[in-house]
């Protein structure tokens, strides 16, 4: 009661009594100010177990707190206006017999250790919160629970005049450490044990430590989110003194504790305020100097990693790497491009390769595997990030506007610089094989792992695929490939085993995007498996995987038919019935994914099977003979018709009205098409089958139709000069 009463400036005015005053002359004593926050020190660090736990969780308690922050604030304004401070006792009285006991040991109280009492005291008072439940007699708004926690006034009014006691006492470092330590203890406030039910933030699931990752706003039991106001409002990174605060110790810290500290701050800060700008419309504005003079401080300490004590180098690098994975969730063009300017990415790469090149330089599995986890997240962030902001910065360029953190060429320049398609891939494939494909076993790496790992890398695969395959840019032979295809196949067999679904739409998407740009295969697995998507018997209807799959056996063969090397699409094992596979063609909706199919077909009938089984079949056979009058696939069926006069003529020639149609066909290929060389092959094709049919029959008056006989006959007036020969054969 009287700390409280000691906030009047003017004890002899306020009439206070003689008790007040008395209070109010001892706690402006530093001697007295000291020890007061030594004891309020020493009782808030207490063990949990410690009886003193229940001193802290009383009102008292906290009234003694705010008032030693009011007190030393009191006396540090005396100190900056240059008027005296008063010390009981701190010279000898005039007259008096001699100098006071207490008068002596001045110059070795600080007010700069008071200050990191009061440190100590708000950052306890957090944890405490944190890990200490209420009692059932309690009620929500006392201060010491966590809900009131973080509303609380001396929190809030903190960041007031910390900045000014870190300026004024610079030569203190503990006092800095202090700091760091209580905004790290704000930035995980939230996933203490008392917190509401909250989950966990993007996939962190093999985590090394379960009590410092950033957490997600979560949700109360009533439904209603919860907004960390901690994190994202009393010590958002977006507040200019914590943000210029974390940054000046990355500078210049040298303390490896404080520099894992305030790593973790960062890291959970940025997460929350990802999370933050995610659910919240309004899309606070972004500090984006700051915040790359941020980044560049992070990439100053992975550099510096390999210099660190080794476990807390482990934690620096999960902590980095979350920063920056977050940070690219911003959304924001600018901040993405400013982010990828600071070369951050290069840093990464050098604590992957310090950290991984040998297997057992982290210890624990669990670090081993959450580190990759992240490593794998910020890649895809990366990636997808920089694609958005790329076509961000093409449609500002294509409408002329410029942003005011500037013209989007220069973004342009700047993302183009640092998104390397074949070297993003390279990375996260040597990510992945050092969780597939090592000695050491890896109790975390279980099939929900790998169903995360695999999805970032599916999605980030096909991400920068799609940027490729835009801007004809894909550079192959700066992949490697051999690996690249081999980690495909791995995921293709985890996903059918956890799934049981064998057109995999993910992965067949991504298997087009690479077989449109070139892309070589140096094994069968993939050619095999497209074809029996495409031309297997495992459905019952058509499906659109069936469509891509056919177009990517189309592009293989036409690539190995010109000159490639590699293996080629063997359908002879897929297919089994060839009239089943034309009746399957009628059913195919869109007369483009119908010539993949047809072409892939035609290309199959020199095989005498082939030309058994459609011939025979009346419904396929008429399928053919139809398609000769379409303007799509007609030219092809030119070729089957052709192939099937040669060695199976007979269906051709008894089945009524076929050879109506190749007449047809031959008089709808009238002089003047833009291709006349191909326009004068197909009518001697057409002319050439005619003419097999009634050769090679065993009785002509008995199977060739009156229907028949009579469009042969009349097309005399139209065949052309050139092919008279051949029509009078």
């Amino acid at each position: 009661r009287y700390l409280r009463l000691g906030e009047m400036a003017n004890p002899q005015e306020a009439g206070l009594s003689a008790a007040s005053s008395i209070a109010l002359m001892l706690t402006s004593d530093i001697r007295v100010l000291f020890y007061l926050t030594a004891l309020i020190r020493e009782i808030c660090a207490a063990p949990l177990h410690s009886i003193l736990v229940n001193v802290v969780r009383t009102e008292s308690y906290f009234h003694a707190l705010e008032a030693g922050i009011h007190i030393a604030n009191r006396r540090l304004t005396r100190i900056k206006q240059s008027k005296g401070t008063k010390n009981l006792f701190a010279k000898p009285s005039a007259g008096a017999a001699r100098e006071s006991p207490i008068a002596g040991h001045l110059e070795g109280f600080d007010l700069a250790h008071v200050y990191e009492h009061l440190l100590v005291g708000l950052r306890h008072s957090l944890t405490q919160a944190m890990y200490v439940p209420p009692a059932p007699a309690e009620i929500p708004t006392q201060p010491w629970l966590w809900s009131s926690q973080e509303k609380h006034g001396m929190h809030v009014d903190a960041l007031t005049w910390i900045p000014g006691i870190l300026e004024r006492f610079q030569s203190y470092p503990e006092l800095r450490m202090e700091v760091v330590r209580y905004i790290c203890a704000a930035a995980t406030f939230y996933t203490g044990p008392c917190a509401p039910s909250v989950g966990p933030d993007h996939r962190d699931g093999a985590s090394g430590e379960d009590d410092d990752r950033p957490m997600t706003a979560g949700r109360t039991g009533s439904g209603v989110p919860v907004v960390p106001l901690l994190a994202v409002q009393t010590f958002s990174l977006l507040q200019p003194d914590v943000l210029e605060i974390l940054t000046k110790v990355l500078e210049t810290g040298d303390d490896p504790c404080e520099l894992s500290l305030a790593c973790l701050a960062v890291s959970n800060l940025v997460g929350y305020e990802q999370e933050y700008r995610t659910n919240d419309k309004s899309q606070r504005e972004l500090p984006f100097e700051a915040l790359q003079r941020l980044v560049y401080a992070v990439k100053q300490v992975l550099k510096g990693i390999p210099k660190l004590p080794r476990d807390i180098s482990v934690r620096c690098i999960m902590y980095t790497y979350r920063t920056i994975s977050n940070m690219l969730g911003f959304d924001s063009l600018p901040m993405t491009c400013a982010l990828m300017e600071t070369g951050v990415l290069d840093a990464i790469k050098m604590t992957f390769d310090f950290f991984f090149r040998d297997v057992a330089k982290i210890e624990s599995t669990a670090d081993y595997a959450f580190i990759l986890q992240n490593l794998l997240l910020l890649l895809r962030n990366w990636a997808t990030a920089g694609c958005k902001a790329e076509l961000q910065a093409t449609q500002l360029k294509d409408i002329g506007r410029r942003t005011r953190e500037g013209s989007p060429d220069h973004f342009l320049q700047v993302l183009k610089d640092n998104v390397n398609d074949a070297g993003l891939i390279n990375l996260m494939v040597k990510a992945l094989f050092k969780i597939t494909d090592t000695p050491r076993e890896i109790p975390e790496v279980d099939d929900d792992y790998l169903d995360m790992v695999y999805t970032d890398f599916l999605v980030s695969i096909r991400t920068l695929l799609k940027r490729t395959d835009l801007k004809n840019s894909m550079k192959w032979r700066d992949l490697d490939q051999r690996d690249f295809e081999r980690l495909l196949e791995q995921i293709k067999e985890h996903r059918y085993r956890r799934t049981a679904i064998f057109e995999d739409e993910e992965l067949i998407n991504i298997l087009y995007l690479m077989t449109k740009q070139a892309f070589m295969y140096e094994r069968s697995y993939f050619l095999d498996y497209l074809m029996t998507v495409a031309y297997g018997d495992q459905r019952d209807g058509h499906t659109l995987m069936q469509d891509i799959c056919a177009v990517c056996c189309a592009i293989i063969s036409t690539q190995n038919s010109t000159g490639g090397d590699g293996p080629t699409c063997n359908v002879a094992h897929v297919v089994s019935d060839h009239a089943k596979f034309v009746h399957s063609l009628e059913s195919v909706p869109d007369p483009r994914m119908q010539l993949w199919h047809y072409r892939l077909l035609v290309g199959w009938s020199l095989r005498p099977k082939v030309l058994d089984e459609v011939s025979e079949d009346a419904r396929a056979l008429k399928f053919v003979v139809d398609k000769l009058l379409d303007p799509l696939l007609g030219r092809y069926s030119v070729v089957l018709v052709h192939n099937i006069s040669v060695l199976r003529h007979v269906p051709l020639l008894t089945a009524s009205g076929h050879l109506s149609i190749i007449c047809d066909a031959y008089r709808n290929l009238v002089p003047g098409s833009k291709d006349e060389r191909q326009r004068r092959l197909l009518r001697r094709f057409l002319l050439a089958s005619l003419r097999n049919c009634m050769f090679h029959a065993a009785d002509l008056d008995r199977e060739l139709t009156d229907k028949d006989l009579e469009a042969t006959v009349h097309l005399c007036d139209a065949v052309e000069e050139a092919d008279i020969p051949m029509y009078f054969a």
